[in-house]
């Protein structure tokens, strides 16, 4: 599982991903209308998590940053350890781009994508352990996707909610839709209907 999201596509697949959520601080619900009812309740679940997330998600993305920054400042020690592990992790990313093998010892390490990534996401875990901070970060962030993901369960859909939801379908419906094509280009002959001629005999007796 793990080669598989550090290959070139599983990479790719997981920007992919995020940009999909399309995070953003701008256009924030008021925050009454946020904390204003909570309803548990297991009907229709799976939509009324979808409306919730499409109509609070700058309210879900400024309170997922408010507690993970409320959560690093109230043990700084953590703070600076996820700094330290930042840089360590973009280190082995970024160092040596000229070179190709590296050499441990009587090891000969290849310093391809998928090993550079690889030591990015071991080095990380491990500065955190070493700064005896790992539970903690491990702890807040936890706690700032748990909340979000609360709210989406619990708040009930607001009129408006579903209605920007409503759009929102209507919206990505039509962008996704192909543009018409026009019958000379698709190749299409369409019937025209022909006057029926007389026989040559009867007009002539006409005449």
């Amino acid at each position: 599982m793990m080669e598989g999201l550090l290959s070139t596509d599983g990479l790719n697949e997981l920007q992919d991903t995020w940009r999909r959520f399309d995070l953003h601080y701008a256009g924030a619900r008021p925050w009454g209308e946020f904390f204003e009812q909570f309803k548990p309740t297991a009907r229709d679940l799976d939509t009324r998590m979808a409306t919730n997330w499409l109509h609070y998600k700058a309210n879900y993305a400024q309170l997922t940053t408010l507690v993970v920054a409320l959560g690093l400042l109230w043990w700084p020690t953590s703070l600076f350890a996820l700094c330290v592990a930042a840089v360590a992790s973009t280190a082995c990313v970024t160092a040596c781009p000229g070179r190709r093998i590296l050499m441990i010892g009587s090891y000969s390490v290849k310093l391809t994508t998928k090993n550079r990534a690889l030591a990015a996401a071991v080095a990380a875990p491990l500065t955190l352990i070493f700064f005896g901070v790992l539970t903690w970060i491990a702890l807040v962030f936890s706690f700032a996707l748990v909340l979000p993901v609360a709210h989406m369960a619990l708040r009930p859909r607001s009129l408006s909610a579903r209605y920007n939801a409503a759009s929102d379908e209507v919206r990505a419906l039509f962008s996704s839709a192909p543009p018409p094509v026009d019958d000379a280009e698709a190749g299409v002959v369409r019937d025209v209907p022909v006057r029926a001629r007389a026989p040559r005999g009867v007009a002539e007796s006409k005449g």
